[in-house]
């Protein structure tokens, strides 16, 4: 997906990473069940041999995080922030439809 389109009719670019109109999220225990199965599949990589960490043991290998950062994105849901009008166009994970959220008028300037 190159573009999303908002109900006010903008045309939100998505061809830029990281981009300042997307936001991802996921519930408090998909992110615990994300984090116990990452680490579990990295240290049996690491006992295994095939996985080594960088310089003095703290940094992670570029294609490590790489890997991490788009495992971690894929399980998530994401919503977009209308640049014109504010509406949030959420997808959950999982689903291939969009939900469409205003901003109450009360918030608008602030």
């Amino acid at each position: 997906m190159a573009s999303i389109s908002c109900k006010c009719e903008q045309v939100i670019e998505l061809r830029t990473f990281p981009n300042p109109y997307t936001c991802y999220f996921m519930e408090e225990s998909e992110l615990l069940e994300f984090i116990e199965n990452t680490f579990s599949s990295l240290l049996k990589e690491v006992q295994a041999g095939n996985l080594r960490l960088q310089g003095d043991d703290t940094e992670l290998e570029p294609d490590l995080s790489y890997r991490l950062l788009t495992s971690l994105m894929g399980s998530m849901s994401r919503f977009y922030e209308c640049p014109n009008c504010g509406r949030l166009i959420l997808f959950r994970q999982g689903a291939d439809h969009r939900r469409h959220y205003s901003p109450d008028r009360e918030d608008e300037g602030e």
